[in-house]
Formats: C-alpha cells, sequence, structure tokens
C-alpha cells in the first residue's frame, strides 16, 4: 500500500466488498532516505479505518534485487528486476506476513489479470508477464484494478473526493 491512486481505491473496493481490511506497505527502496510514502499510507489506511503495517524489506531486496540487476548488468545481460522481485520476494513475502497474522486473502492494486496456464497461476498485465505465483499464493490474491484502465481507477479515488490520493496528481 503506497497511499497513491492504484492502493487506495484497491482498499477502498475490498471494504466496499464486505472485506476487513490491513494495509501493508513494504520498505524496499528509499531515494535520499525519502519515507513521505509510508506516512501517505498510514494517512491511507487511518481514512479508511483499517489498520496498516510497515515491513522493512530494505536489507533482502537490496541482496535479492539490487545486487542482481547490478551483476546482470555488468555482465552485459538485460535484468528482470521486477519480476525476480514479484516472484521471489514481494509475493512469497505478502503471504508469509498474511499467514503470521492468520489473513487468507491479499490484494494489490496493480493492472494485472491472474491468468492459469497449464496448471500454473501467473500474475500478466496487457503487456507483460508479471510473474508466476505459486498456486497455493495465487489463489488467495484479489485483484482490484484488472478490469478498468488507469483513467477509471482515478475517477474512482475522485469521486471519493475526501480520500486522501483524491488531493493528489496521479
Amino acid at each position: 500500500m503506497s497511499g497513491g491512486t492504484d492502493s487506495s481505491v484497491a482498499a477502498m473496493r475490498l471494504l466496499e466488498a464486505g472485506y476487513e481490511g490491513i494495509g501493508g506497505t513494504f520498505r524496499f527502496y528509499e531515494l535520499n532516505g525519502s519515507t513521505e510514502y509510508l506516512e501517505d499510507a498510514r494517512s491511507l489506511a487511518e481514512h479508511l479505518g483499517i489498520r496498516h503495517i510497515t515491513y522493512d524489506a530494505r536489507e533482502v531486496f537490496n541482496k535479492q534485487i539490487i545486487e542482481y540487476f547490478v551483476q546482470e548488468y555488468m555482465a552485459g545481460r538485460t535484468p528482470v528486476p521486477c519480476t525476480l522481485c514479484n516472484n521471489y520476494l514481494k509475493w512469497p513475502l505478502l503471504a508469509e506476513l498474511a499467514d503470521e497474522m492468520g489473513i487468507f486473502y491479499i490484494a494489490t492494486g496493480h493492472y494485472v489479470r491472474k491468468v492459469k496456464l497449464e496448471g500454473t497461476y501467473y500474475i500478466t498485465s496487457a503487456s507483460i508477464l508479471k510473474c508466476r505465483i505459486y498456486n497455493d499464493v495465487c489463489h488467495r490474491c484479489r485483484v482490484c484494478g484488472n478490469v478498468e484502465n488507469r483513467d477509471a481507477v482515478s475517477a474512482h479515488s475522485h469521486s471519493k473526493a475526501t480520500m486522501p490520493a483524491a488531493l493528489f496528481p496521479d
């Protein structure tokens, strides 16, 4: 949960559908130590009346993703850090944290769909295969930005003008 439009609308939609929610924000990387996004996410969660947690994953992100990126780049290969992060860090970590809290469903505000190919679930967008998610995690996923384009999601946020994300430009 970033506190921006996409995660705001995802959280709103899940609450509107009757789900209880806990907002979670991973600390993966902070440019110049900026943590403003953490306050944005906390503010959004407070506005929605849900609990918010922050998980510091900077060390593991640096080891698994940043170091991989640099090694691949220096070796003259094209790195795919987002796919690696989704497959081996973000989704597994999200599922692990949910399990620790006794939560079954996990969600994203990304513009993706769940698809099943040859018995394996994948998260895809219109143009790229985002990640392969193991079946035991994927069937728990709720994707909230999968049926609309960016403009429609933004309009939903702005229709709830009291939402903190509606106050910021997209």
